[in-house]
């Protein structure tokens, strides 16, 4: 996977040999493995689209309801997977506890909402940027970083993953009766 970061919309939107272009002008001096993954692109299937944050006033309307990133996308940071596990949770039992439909998804959004709103405000731009860096000494400062914080986690364990885990994580899951 190639990814950066640009300021420029529409980029899914190139047909294939543009987008081509552009990753071979942004990676051409990125070193590594990028000359092979560069090459390899003559031949093999591309997918190209932008990462996003989806944000709704609702996840529904009538009996239709939104899920995991088509409701409340985070960003690629790992939080995307345990929070749709935890809003499959929610709708699940809501549906199956509440009188009607729209009473089930009301509550399973009033719910869920908090998490996954404190999710999207912990993406920050700063950590976008960090974690795609423009230039060899960007990659250089990201590694250095990274090989200072991994060992320091480790020691630090309980701490660290108190503060930097999933907000999924942090979520209490309510009960609902067996169907």
């Amino acid at each position: 996977m190639l990814a950066f970061v640009s300021d420029v919309r529409g980029l899914g939107e190139l047909d294939r040999d543009d987008q081509v272009l552009i990753l071979r002008r942004t990676f051409a001096d990125a070193g590594w493995e990028a000359p092979r993954v560069l090459a390899a692109l003559e031949d093999a299937p591309l997918y190209f689209d932008a990462v996003g944050q989806v944000r709704l006033d609702r996840w529904s309307a009538g009996r239709t309801v939104l899920l995991g990133d088509a409701a409340w996308a985070t960003g690629p940071f790992g939080t995307g997977t345990s929070l749709a596990l935890v809003g499959a949770h929610v709708l699940a039992g809501e549906l199956g506890t509440q009188a009607d439909v729209p009473t089930a998804l009301a509550r399973y959004e009033e719910i869920v909402r908090p998490s996954a709103q404190r999710a999207q405000d912990e993406v920050k731009p700063l950590a976008i940027r960090a974690m795609n860096p423009r230039s060899t000494a960007g990659v250089k400062l990201q590694r250095a970083v990274l090989g200072v914080a991994a060992p320091v986690s480790g020691k630090l364990g309980g701490l660290v993953g108190r503060l930097t885990r999933p907000p999924a994580d942090r979520f209490a899951l309510p009960e609902y009766p067996a169907a």
